[in-house]
């Protein structure tokens, strides 16, 4: 009973947060490295609101970062941490009004492999989120 209870109260939660609208992200970055390569995935989080917002975070799926180290993240990180089978990386930086916030996290691929794993943006709330994903091929 406690297990159901808490799946409804976690369901109710993720879907009356929405992101807010007007907010748009895009992703560069190498689609194919090798082994030992370093490169850089570039994020940007786009903001057309009249009104400012906050980054709250960056979420990893945990297994893309078992194939793929991050070395260094452009912006000042609050926390790191684990979350479900995220791995965090929490800013609460705020995005101006029609602004732009650009993230770059430094990373090296560590093993070979065909990897596509969630990448979600927190906005506002940490279950306020834009679901998105991430695709590297590793030789």
């Amino acid at each position: 009973m406690k297990k159901i209870l808490l799946l409804m109260i976690t369901f109710v939660l993720l879907t009356s947060c929405t992101t807010p609208e007007n907010i748009y992200v895009s992703k560069e970055y190498p689609n194919e490295v090798r082994v030992g390569d370093r490169f850089d995935i570039e994020l940007t989080i786009n903001n057309e609101n009249l009104s400012t917002h906050e980054l709250r975070s960056i979420d990893f799926d945990s297994i893309f970062l078992e194939w793929i180290l991050i070395t260094n993240v452009s912006e000042n990180v609050i926390e790191e941490y684990d979350a479900f089978w995220y791995h965090v990386y929490e800013f609460k930086k705020n995005i101006e009004k029609e602004s732009e916030l650009k993230v770059v996290f430094e990373a090296k691929a560590i093993k070979s492999g065909d990897y596509s794993w969630d990448l979600d943006f927190c906005i506002d709330w940490d279950t306020s989120c834009i679901f998105n994903s991430i695709r590297i091929i590793v030789n």
